[in-house]
């Protein structure tokens, strides 16, 4: 209830001239009655409408029947499954028809969201590439597109940055935190809680549209690929998730991302675990989680019903009555299209409703926070605002109604995005930037990064601007904003590390060309790779199939490394740079091997055989290797039925207090699957 519809408005107001709030949800929104979540889909759209239905959430005809309630998909819509456009549309469809009924749904990019952007196709099904294939045609000259195979290129033009796809992709968050709860695919440690959620979400979101090169934010330490959450937690790791809380002034996070045999906590609450492996590739259970009134935690079943998990009691504690407005609502950083409004907090308040009267309508967006940026206004206009305070089952009066006269634009033209930062005069506590003029720039306004925010500086006529008294032996960061004779500003620079410590600045190196590979064996290669600029050192990365992600394996001065032990008929490897600060450059493209089969090739040649001969000792349970065997799927009794355990890359799995009491093992490569194995009793 009480909530803004983003998206519809964006419509009308589009259609009126006036602002468009925002075409991303806000990072931070108030607490909801209700709020479920699921994990991964994996483009199984069967399993996404069953347990969307299962919930109350769409009818038969996948309409939104949630009303006011919220939902959120918490990353992983694409790959592994051939339903994935019908995914993404529906969610497309859902959002505004559960804004229009006043509920909203909330769907999140995981890393597989990130790595189609990237073009990484690895885990795409034939079934995937065909329902793109439409979106590429041969007046398409776009080298990154034209180098893949005919049949990848239709998906590579909807998912790399600017695409349509990719796009859609880029008005979704990669988290969310709604009341007291983040959402998020992977997981935040307390360094990106610092960096800030909603920094995360605009890298990524300018990412995918092509605006700016991709975040380190989509790295393999990144929210969307982290893992230290999904599996046993050691008090290490749940102190580290209690700094992250705390940072955020969250009570508990949902995460995604590592499959899970059911919905599951840790830390005594304060992670919950959402993906179930729904989607048939992993045979997992259908199950949501349902949170309400930000407090009670229960588990949503594939037939509706609801199981307890002992955790809250419904009310939140938050349902009381909102009396007085908020104070002190004022304006702030007027241009003349846009303006920044604040107001003072309401006591038992978790949310706030700031309206715009356009015409006699007034228009609202809700926030979480005490203040928001309107955008895109009418240029030169008389501007209205009121504000009241909202929480789950109470709003307050309204403030008084404000006016603000926004800036004549009279003519001028937009500034010029600041470009390459230079720096010099570097001391252990002081450094020089310079960057070229930027057209119609009036002045510039030069930023550090402190204390995990951007702080403005003094603002200067020239481009040209000197720091001293810093921290001595520091990291500074700094970036510019051009601003025109009328006061609107461009967008902010990118921005340059500065190592005052070295007495100079530390740049990254150029990315790596994509390696080569020699000497492949049946478990063994060499990579070889170009000499890059400023590099000091390489990272040789290997992808894990069992972890689902890239780990490093060597670092090496050399520009050539031999490589072992790989346990799949197929590799894939791929090299950092870096320099001698430290500074590492962007990912190579990844290179496939195929590895040497005993008959010398390098490609399976069948489906492998049944694994036999498994064997119980000390703890591990072991098998004769399979010929061709990339990897092993391990499946166990649930009691009622066989459901996916966990991915093997060898022929020995560690039996853990989770592990089911009986399992079976199918072995699996590129060309097929066994059937599985005489079941064993493990425990």
């Amino acid at each position: 209830m009480f909530r803004r519809v983003i998206r519809t408005f964006s419509l009308v107001l589009l259609m009126l001239g006036v602002a468009e709030l925002n075409a991303r949800p806000a990072t931070f929104l108030p607490a909801e009655k209700e709020v479920f979540a699921i994990g991964d889909l994996h483009g199984d759209f069967s399993a996404m409408v069953t347990i969307l239905r299962a919930a109350g959430l769409i009818n038969s005809s996948n309409d939104w029947i949630g009303g006011d309630r919220t939902f959120v998909q918490v990353g992983d819509q694409l790959d592994r499954g051939n339903s994935e456009k019908q995914i993404v549309d529906l969610f497309e469809k859902l959002i505004v028809q559960a804004e229009q009924a006043g509920g909203q749904v909330i769907v999140l990019n995981g890393n597989h969201e990130t790595m189609n952007v990237e073009l990484d196709f690895r885990y795409v099904t034939s079934g995937g590439f065909n329902q793109f294939s439409n979106y590429y045609h041969s007046g398409i000259n776009d080298s990154e597109v034209t180098r893949l195979p005919t049949a990848q290129r239709g998906r590579a033009v909807a998912f790399k940055p600017g695409g349509p796809y990719a796009k859609i992709l880029a008005t979704h968050n990669s988290t969310v935190m709604v009341g007291q709860t983040v959402f998020v695919h992977g997981g935040i440690t307390p360094a990106y809680a610092r960096y800030g959620l909603d920094r995360v979400n605009d890298e990524i979101s300018q990412w995918m549209n092509g605006y700016a090169s991709r975040p380190s934010s989509v790295g393999g330490s990144g929210p969307l690929w982290n893992r230290d959450y999904g599996g046993t937690m050691s008090s290490s790791a749940c102190n580290q998730l209690e700094e992250t809380l705390a940072e955020l002034g969250a009570k508990r996070m949902v995460v995604a991302h590592t499959v899970q045999r059911t919905v599951n906590q840790a830390c005594n609450g304060k992670v919950w675990r959402v993906d179930v492996g729904l989607s048939s590739y992993y045979g997992g259970k259908l199950q949501a989680i349902k949170i309400t009134n930000d407090s009670l935690i229960q588990i949503v079943e594939d037939d509706g019903s609801l199981t307890e998990t002992g955790f809250g009691n419904g009310d939140g504690g938050q349902c009381q009555n909102l009396g007085a407005a908020p104070q002190n609502l004022a304006v702030s950083n007027l241009t003349s299209d846009s303006l920044t409004a604040t107001w003072g907090s309401v006591n038992y308040a978790t949310g706030y409703q700031l309206e715009y009267l356009n015409g006699s309508n007034w228009l609202p967006t809700r926030t979480a926070q005490l203040s928001y940026n309107l955008k895109d206004l009418p240029q030169g206009s008389t501007v209205k605002l009121r504000v009241k305070a909202t929480n789950i089952c109470s709003e307050s009066n309204y403030s008084d109604a404000v006016e603000a006269k926004l800036t004549d634009a009279g003519t001028c033209n937009n500034a010029e995005k600041v470009g390459a930062i230079t720096t010099s005069n570097i001391t252990s506590n002081s450094f020089t930037a310079s960057w070229p003029a930027s057209s119609n720039a009036n002045s510039y306004i030069p930023q550090l990064w402190v204390n995990g925010a951007w702080l403005t500086q003094q603002a200067v006529a020239n481009n040209r601007v000197s720091f001293t008294n810093l921290a001595a032996n520091s990291s500074q960061f700094i970036r510019v904003i051009a601003v025109n004779s009328c006061g609107e500003q461009a967008s902010a620079s990118s921005w340059v590390e500065v190592k005052l410590a070295s007495g100079e600045q530390c740049n990254a190196p150029s990315t790596p060309a994509r390696p080569s590979a020699s000497n492949i064996g049946s478990n063994s290669y060499t990579l070889n790779w170009p000499a890059v600029a400023n590099a000091n050192s390489y990272i040789v990365q290997r992808w894990s199939e069992s972890n689902g992600a890239w780990q490093n394996y060597k670092t090496t001065t050399s520009t050539s490394l031999t490589v072992s032990g790989e346990q799949r008929s197929t590799a894939y490897a791929r090299v950092i740079a870096e320099s001698s600060c430290g500074k590492a450059s962007g990912a190579s493209p990844y290179l496939t091997i195929n590895l040497a089969n005993d008959d010398g090739s390098g490609e399976c040649t069948a489906a492998p055989a049944i694994p036999t001969g498994l064997t119980l000792s000390s703890g591990k349970l072991t098998w004769p290797k399979v010929a061709q065997a990339s990897y092993y799927k391990v499946v166990g009794w649930n009691g009622a039925s066989w459901e996916f355990y966990t991915n093997a890359s060898s022929n020995t799995l560690s039996i853990g207090s989770d592990t089911p009491e009986y399992l079976s093992i199918s072995a699996r490569n590129d060309c097929g699957k066994s059937s599985y194995s005489d079941y064993i009793r493990v425990k």
